[in-house]
């Protein structure tokens, strides 16, 4: 009895302390979750950053720290968790704690790993991809073994040695880069005369520190071919891929390459760019800056104070280190730009301070002529002039002699059979007529017994040819349109069998089309002979490409048909372009595609003119083309305004000074006064057709384009060149 009474108290006893224990538990278990449901306005989820946390449950989770996950020691003892179910009777299972995380080299979400520096083998390989090595021989023990591997790059065997393949191939590589840097002329080299070149000092061939990318981008680039140790050309050096965390290693830019600016501040610190001033109207300024480096004077010019001191340096750089900078502006933000080593110039290339200075000169003139015109600025696309020199004068000068603009050519309905009308106003054609003027106005000085104030003087031969120190430089904004423009401009130069996919339609005669930009091949075309009738019934009349007749240029000259009655041909010494200069394109379109002519009457030859690009290229200009073209030669006091789609001055009936008309009757005042004897050809087609040696050259071009399987030479209606000159129509 005393037993089963001690068991009943004792039940008693445990089912009270359970149900004391249970109404704790549920109790504690109400005030954490309240306190679970209640927002909590600093709470942030991490990942999430400051961003406000919503009230919803689902939503809503505690956030451990280390603090929680080491807990203290009333903690530990308590069996009660912080997260159970308030309607809950019985304690939810344990949760497992988080392990706080000990290591000190953790890596965090949102910061960057920092990665070990590139190997020569990894360098090696951005610069030339795809690199084969192999194992040439195995020296020494099994147990201690020496590896020799060798790798070919640009024809020349390099060989490493090393205690595993891993290593020889490394060697191999790190000797590979080092003869790369051997070869290399540094710009300090360049700078200084022969005989007084000093290689800088410092330079670390460790290609396993963060250096090696910079040593690399002036060196050389993954993007260029590396020059063979024969070739004298040097290496595009501006892109290197080499990353760096580090603050003691210059960052290398890998898109961008460096401004004119900073390049040139890298070579000679702390040059003071003066400010000259200002040129031009409100609306199309142009600041000037100066630079003197090395005792050399160098002056740029640009749209604003930025575009003019990245001008003036990019000549500097060029000067002295033979370093050209392409880059250009778009808006109000600087493009990227990508400095370029040169080697040395093709033979037939003008030099670079020559191109320059013809270039500002023409951009100079154009812009003093603006205010010719009204308030506001000339727009153009194209922009071409022809310079005259003075060669072997102490004081060289670069006189602008006519300057036309425009991208052009007339509409079919307003075709002129009494040639009021200007037929294509493209610029390099708008210039060479107003070059034509010039040249009568000097044989004209000639005519009137001052021929010692003339350009010309009397030949053997009977005509009037150029004094010995005269010559003639076209310059052109851009490339002419046709064969010179049609490829890409940053195709390189391969100097060995042409590869290009579009390689068999290079050379080819192209035709400019009504009413379009642009050119298309003149060999697809049905007929070489545009007829009267079928243009003004709506046959879209087609002229040729101006780098087609800039090639024919090369041969008869650029004085034309009527002028030969009185000159001997008159060739153009150079051209140089303002952008998209490519000298393969260029000396294709200009001379090379014709092969060699036979049969060429005396007098005449294939000129082959210098050719180069500005040191500064001008912007590409995305606006729409005007359609009007403006035309200026020396003696006028300012710009002709036409309209390029009729061909006339303005809306009105007005003829251009630079119509067929127009020079017609300068060709007979002229012959007036030079053949006063002989009778004077009224009809402007038998004046052309008069100079049998002219027109004998020019057969011979067509025929040789034709002989090259490069297409034929398509030709207007010839009842455009039919009218004749009264004595009244002379007169006025």
């Amino acid at each position: 009895m005393i037993e089963l009474e001690l068991r009943r108290e004792n039940n008693s006893l445990v089912s009270t302390m359970q149900a004391h224990v249970a109404n704790k538990m549920a109790e504690a278990s109400e005030v954490v979750t309240n306190a679970a449901i209640k927002p909590d306005p600093g709470m942030v989820i991490p990942g999430l950053g400051d961003l406000p946390v919503s009230d919803h449950p689902a939503v809503k989770r505690p956030q451990d720290s280390e603090e929680e996950n080491v807990s203290s020691g009333d903690a530990e003892g308590s069996d009660v968790l912080m997260n159970e179910e308030p309607d809950s009777g019985t304690p939810a299972p344990p949760r497992k704690k988080r392990r706080p995380n000990r290591r000190g080299g953790g890596v965090k979400l949102g910061f960057q790993v920092e990665r070990g520096p590139k190997n020569a083998l990894m360098q090696l390989n951005e610069i030339r991809p795809g690199l084969s090595y192999e194992v040439v021989s195995q020296e020494g023990p099994t147990h201690c073994p020496t590896f020799v591997v060798s790798v070919v790059v640009d024809g020349h065997t390099f060989e490493g040695k090393g205690t595993s393949k891993q290593k020889a191939k490394h060697n191999a590589a790190e000797n590979a880069l080092r003869t790369f840097i051997t070869q290399m002329r540094t710009p300090a080299k360049r700078l200084l005369p022969e005989g007084q070149r000093e290689v800088k000092q410092g330079i670390v061939t460790d290609f396993t520190s963060d250096s090696t990318g910079t040593l690399l981008n002036t060196f050389g680039n993954g993007d260029q071919p590396m020059p063979d140790s024969e070739s004298n050309e040097s290496p595009v050096a501006s892109q290197s891929t080499t990353p760096s965390n580090k603050r003691e290693s210059p960052q290398v830019q890998t898109d961008a390459g460096k401004h004119p600016v900073m390049l040139l501040n890298e070579f000679h610190p702390g040059l003071p760019y003066e400010f000259l001033g200002e040129e031009g109207d409100k609306n199309s300024k142009q600041f000037k800056f100066k630079v003197i480096v090395e005792d050399q004077e160098f002056l740029g010019v640009g749209s604003s104070k930025k575009k003019a001191k990245a001008n003036v340096a990019s000549k500097a750089l060029f000067a002295l280190h033979s370093i050209r900078t392409f880059y250009t502006f778009t808006g109000q933000s600087e493009a990227r730009c990508q400095p370029v080593y040169l080697g040395p110039p093709p033979s037939a290339q003008l030099d670079q301070v020559a191109a320059d200075l013809i270039a500002d000169a023409v951009l100079k003139k154009f812009q003093s002529l603006q205010s010719t015109v009204g308030e506001e600025p000339v727009r153009r696309k194209v922009l071409a002039s022809i310079v005259m020199t003075s060669r072997g004068d102490s004081d060289q000068k670069f006189e602008v002699i006519s300057l036309g603009t425009g991208t052009k050519f007339i509409s079919g309905e307003y075709i002129s059979d009494q040639g009021l009308a200007l037929n294509d106003c493209h610029g390099e054609i708008i210039a060479r007529r107003s070059f034509l003027r010039f040249l009568y106005s000097q044989l004209e000085l000639c005519a009137e017994g001052y021929e010692e104030d003339s350009i010309f003087e009397k030949k053997e031969s009977g005509l009037y040819g150029l004094r010995d120190n005269v010559e003639f430089h076209l310059y052109i904004n851009t490339s002419p349109c046709g064969d010179a423009r049609v490829f890409s401009p940053h195709e390189p130069v391969t100097g060995e069998a042409d590869k290009h996919p579009g390689r068999k339609k290079r050379g080819l005669l192209r035709v400019k089309l009504e009413n379009g930009e642009g050119t298309i091949p003149a060999i697809n075309g049905d007929t070489t002979i545009q007829t009267w009738d079928g243009v003004l019934h709506g046959e879209r009349l087609r002229t040729m490409s101006c780098s087609d007749k800039l090639c024919r240029w090369n041969v008869v000259g650029v004085q034309g048909a009527l002028l030969s009655h009185f000159l001997e041909p008159v060739y153009l010494q150079s051209v140089v372009l303002g952008s998209l200069y490519h000298y393969e394109h260029m000396s294709r379109a200009m001379y090379h595609r014709l092969g060699d002519l036979e049969g060429l009457p005396a007098l005449f030859r294939q000129s082959r003119p210098l050719m180069n690009g500005t040191t500064t290229p001008e912007a590409r200009v995305t606006i729409k083309s005007p359609n009007f073209s403006v035309n200026w030669s020396e003696g006028d006091e300012g710009f002709e305004v036409v309209n390029a789609t009729r061909g006339m001055i303005g809306e009105g009936p007005e003829p251009s000074r630079l119509c067929k008309q127009s020079l017609f009757k300068r060709f007979i005042a002229v012959w007036k006064k030079l053949k006063p004897v002989d009778p004077v050809p009224l009809s402007y087609h038998a004046a052309k057709r008069g100079v049998a040696d002219y027109q004998t050259a020019k057969l011979l071009v067509m025929k040789g384009f034709h002989t090259q399987g490069l297409g034929s030479w398509i030709r207007k209606p010839v009842e455009q060149d039919m009218f004749e000159l009264t004595d009244e129509a002379i007169e006025t």
